[in-house]
């Protein structure tokens, strides 16, 4: 079971599309309810933060059942995790690991793309002109709620 916890429509149904069995709106549930109920009661397994906000990490962390893992993917800018993540990962015994996104994996993905076996455009659903990126960015909130990932064409 892979439970995906999105408020934008475009990132939860390009979930469904790559494999995730049960999507969250976690304006319109609670997320950390909704996927510990999915998941027998216990919470998941295995939980990520992908986004690298306290919002996200507590979801991660309370979304997890006792004793399991969560992946820290996502940048926290923010200057140490609140005081309920971290007694959160103490009374549930959680284990934290993290990870840049890029351990050595570089080779295998790039013979995936040229055997054709990976196509990275699937989750590009708009392409922009370098010399069109000031005005995109200057809509950024309305245009990230309409694409996934943005390829900015240069030359």
């Amino acid at each position: 079971m892979i439970i995906v916890s999105e408020p934008l429509k475009i990132r939860r149904d390009k979930a469904v599309e790559m494999g995730a069995t049960h999507v969250i709106n976690p304006d319109k549930q609670d997320p950390i309810e909704t996927a510990r109920k999915m998941a027998d009661g216990l919470g998941a397994d295995v939980s990520f933060d992908a986004v690298g906000n306290t919002a996200a990490m507590d979801v991660a962390t309370f979304a997890t059942r006792k004793n399991g893992r969560v992946g820290i993917l996502g940048f926290f800018y923010e200057p140490s995790y609140p005081l309920p993540v971290m007694m959160g990962a103490v009374a549930n015994e959680l284990t934290y690991f993290a990870t840049l996104g890029y351990a050595g994996e570089m080779k295998q993905a790039i013979k995936l793309v040229g055997a054709g076996k990976l196509n990275p455009l699937t989750v590009v659903t708009k392409m922009i002109p370098f010399r069109k990126i000031i005005d995109f960015f200057d809509k950024f909130e309305d245009n990230r709620r309409k694409y996934l990932k943005i390829l900015v064409e240069i030359g």
